[in-house]
């Protein structure tokens, strides 16, 4: 399923062609599907499990095609099973059951990090981590999916709305399991039902209070967030791939941002701890 407007419909992919960057380099692939997930852990493998396959494909490292027949069809056939056990058509060769799926995936992911490292989803402990946690929960699928009540959404979710029906005994179509399947993703702590299931942590409190205020070191987004900490009134425009300074003078001056690994404080750091100014600074950078 894919659609341009994510914030109106909820498609598997966005297609538009935006890569915030040089896109003679770049390109972006906004994955919509699973966006609502609250669960530390989940997200982790998500976005982990992702980079890996998306390296995996650019490296031309993939077993065989995997995929479905009718991909938007498996993906709700899938969401639907909590057996974990139908099959899904593939377009080569027989059906499988995602977890299936998901273990040919893996399988040939630790052959990928064998022959190419795991540098390419970041330093090399955090592909282990993820292969060792995608390890983990494939065989608590198979074996007792209760046990990743801590771990995964769904079966937090369901553990959480399967008690309260039972205790009330309501329909699955009653309104007030509608209104707990939305309360459960309420970002606010005080009214999220995620925050009481004990979902288990990979960050602190500390760590995502000071995130919110603290960009990360090694992207452009450091020099965009300490320019913002230092000099806010005389930024007019900050956006992913340039800000706009106004100096006071004329015109205004612009700072194109346009590769995601420039901008680090490592690259960058140095010069900014040595400029005063926003206007030194802009000098300095020779704009």
């Amino acid at each position: 399923e894919v659609w341009l407007e994510p914030t109106l419909k909820r498609p598997v992919v966005n297609p538009r062609d935006e890569p915030h960057a040089d896109a003679q380099r770049y390109r972006r692939l906004p994955v919509i599907v699973g966006d609502a997930n609250l669960s530390e852990v989940a997200t982790f493998l998500k976005v982990g499990t992702t980079a890996l396959v998306l390296s995996m494909i650019e490296d031309d490292f993939l077993p065989r095609d995997l995929t479905p027949v009718a991909p938007v069809a498996a993906l709700r056939r899938v969401s639907h099973d909590l057996t974990l056990r139908r099959p899904i058509d593939l377009v080569d060769g027989p059906s499988m059951t995602a977890i299936e799926m998901q273990w040919e995936y893996l399988d040939r992911a630790k052959k990928y990090a064998e022959v190419h490292g795991l540098e390419s989803i970041g330093a090399a402990d955090v592909g282990d981590e993820v292969l060792r946690l995608w390890e983990q929960v494939l065989t608590a699928l198979e074996t007792d999916p209760t046990s990743l009540a801590h771990q995964l959404d769904w079966v937090a979710k369901h553990r959480l709305i399967e008690g309260y029906r039972a205790r009330h005994d309501l329909r699955w179509d009653d309104p007030r399991l509608a209104a707990m399947d939305l309360q459960y993703h309420d970002l606010r702590p005080g009214r999220s039902l995620a925050a009481r299931v004990g979902l288990q942590r990979l960050t602190s409190d500390a760590e995502v209070a000071e995130a919110v205020t603290e960009p990360p070191t090694d992207t452009r987004a450091w020099f965009r967030g300490k320019c913002l900490q230092r000099w806010a009134g005389q930024i007019v425009a900050a956006n992913w791939d340039s800000m706009v300074f106004d100096i006071g003078d004329d015109p205004l001056r612009r700072v194109p941002m346009m590769d995601p690994t420039r901008g680090t404080e490592a690259h960058v750091g140095r010069l900014m701890a040595e400029s005063t100014t926003s206007a030194e600074l802009l000098d300095r950078l020779g704009q």
